[in-house]
């Protein structure tokens, strides 16, 4: 027996489409197929089929998510063995599945970032020594490339400090505007960055986010900086 499982996710909706393949030289009698994201969240189970020898069959499951917490798709398939007493079991490899898979900006004020703050309970940290030219320079790429909205805009008089410390909010990409605009489905996401020049070309960089949960931290996109990509995913 062969399978392959092909996720796909649109907003809060998952797809699984599984392939079945017998490879074998008998017909798999009853064969019975689940899979679920968690107990409580499982996909109409197909009715029994018999597979030929070297018959194909494709299956469509379809979950809805009400979360962008980590979740992976478990699965099974049962066969009535050649005594038609003992079914065989046959457990699939769970696969990940992963709903807030970028950020959009939205904007806040200060106070309710600061509120933000001290409520989200999960928080990453990462220290980083940067090539670039200015603090200004970092901060305004990060601004173009990490898919949060900065709080407070960069000033002209920002361009002469040798320190420089910013506060960006975002949500994750979960659901319709609609949705995301009526609930907090879209998870948010904040992030704290201080910048310091330590020397003419270098800057010390530390990135404190925090959020909800370990899922909801990913900053996307990349910055540029002295012809080296510095994976956003690297900076929570």
């Amino acid at each position: 027996m062969y399978a392959e499982l092909f996720v796909e996710t649109h907003d809060t909706t998952v797809v699984a489409n599984l392939v079945l393949i017998n490879r074998s030289s008998r017909t798999l009698q009853n064969v019975t197929v689940e899979l679920l994201v968690r107990e409580d969240v499982k996909a109409e189970r197909p009715a029994q089929f018999n597979l030929a020898p070297q018959q194909v069959k494709s299956l469509r499951f379809v979950f809805r998510i009400g979360t962008t917490e980590e979740s992976r798709i478990f699965g099974y398939l049962t066969y009535s063995g050649s005594s038609g007493n003992v079914p065989h079991l046959v457990p699939f490899d769970s696969v990940p599945i992963c709903i807030a898979d970028n950020l959009l900006p939205e904007e806040v004020s200060e106070t309710f970032f600061t509120k933000l703050w001290n409520e989200l309970p999960w928080e990453s940290t990462h220290v980083a020594t940067l090539r670039i030219g200015s603090p200004y320079e970092l901060l305004a790429g990060l601004t173009q490339s990490l898919g949060l909205s900065i709080v407070r805009k960069l000033t002209a008089l920002d361009r002469t400090q040798d320190i420089l410390a910013a506060n960006f909010h975002g949500r994750t990409k979960f659901g319709t505007a609609g949705e995301r605009n009526k609930s907090d489905i879209g998870e948010r996401v904040v992030m704290n960055v201080t910048l310091e020049r330590v020397g003419e070309e270098k800057a010390e960089c530390v990135f404190k986010t925090r959020a909800k949960n370990t899922v909801s931290r990913g900053c996307y996109g990349f910055l540029c900086v002295d012809d080296r990509h510095v994976d956003a995913e690297d900076l929570c």
